[in-house]
């Protein structure tokens, strides 16, 4: 470090992966960047990640409000990297979820629709 840059940050994230760089993101946009720092022990842009690939999916069909509730703002978010970054990341191209009346799937489809529902997930 030189002398301008600081020595104690008020954050630190430890792994700047999918979740690690959005929360350094986020975070330094919310407290203004200078107390945040974010560590990784890989070049970024390496293939080491769980979440190193090209393409990911947002889903908004799950049975768990926890996460009905958490993604209905993704999109939102995505909106407003992509206006700062210039760069169109997410292609909305829908999905089809089936399965068989009376079937276990279709208890976990019906589980799906009511925490929707809660959410105002259309």
């Amino acid at each position: 470090m030189d002398a301008e840059e600081p020595k104690y940050f008020e954050y630190i994230v430890v792994g700047c992966g999918g979740i690690g760089s959005a929360t350094t993101y986020w975070l330094s946009k919310t407290i203004g960047g200078k107390d945040v720092l974010g560590l990784e022990q890989f070049k970024l842009g390496h293939d080491n990640g769980g979440s190193q690939d090209h393409s990911r999916i947002i889903r908004l069909f799950y049975y768990d409000d926890c996460y009905t509730n958490l993604v209905k703002h993704t999109y939102t978010a995505f909106e407003e990297v992509e206006r700062e970054s210039g760069l169109q990341l997410v292609y909305k191209c829908g999905s089809l979820e089936l399965s068989r009346a009376g079937t276990p799937e279709s208890k976990v489809m019906d589980k799906c629709a009511l925490a929707m529902d809660r959410a105002n997930i259309p």
